[in-house]
């Protein structure tokens, strides 16, 4: 975790939205996956909305337009003013699994170099449903830090099929075996 700000956050965000908008908790987890999803691909995002020199009212005219819900934009304004838009995966995570523990689903992380096709995700979501027993939300990340491979991370649960992964395991076995 960066700092105490995240959890807590989303804590209250979560909060909110069961006394206020139990409707639409879904949507806005949906949408605010959509945006983790954009930001995350494009890391210029943050730059620009953490950006010191661009005025905020540009910002809060950017994130008008592009934010659907009404809630959602709130939150994402107010993050944008108090300088902590950076922790806005760590806020979605933080919610996603708030939400996962009041619902019959879950939600992860799948982590892979490249783009990952529509069969290879339902795939990945059968399987990890049937491994979890729970509907899954799937966030996709595209890392090219990645040599190759698969990394799932669904709430404290790893799957990790990465050849970094096959590599340094590797490295520790024959560090391990010529001491």
């Amino acid at each position: 975790m960066k700092d105490n700000f995240s959890y807590p956050f989303s804590l209250s965000f979560f909060q909110f939205m069961e006394l206020y908008h139990s409707k639409d908790k879904k949507k806005v987890r949906d949408e605010l996956d959509i945006i983790v999803q954009a930001f995350n691909k494009n890391k210029k995002i943050y730059q620009f909305f953490g950006h010191p020199n661009i005025h905020l009212i540009i910002k809060k005219n950017l994130i008008e337009k592009i934010v659907k819900n009404e809630i959602l934009k709130r939150m994402i304004i107010l993050l944008v003013k108090i300088k902590k838009i950076n922790q806005l995966q760590e806020i979605n995570q933080f919610y996603n699994v708030l939400l996962s523990m009041k619902s019959d689903y879950i939600t992860g992380e799948v982590q892979t170099p490249w783009e990952i096709n529509s069969s290879l995700l339902n795939a990945i979501s059968n399987g990890l449903e049937k491994y979890f027993k729970k509907k899954v939300n799937i966030n996709v990340v595209k890392n090219p830090e990645i040599l190759g491979g698969i990394y799932i991370k669904i709430q404290n649960v790893i799957f990790d099929y990465t050849i970094n992964n096959a590599l340094e395991t590797f490295i520790e076995r024959f560090k391990s075996e010529n001491r």
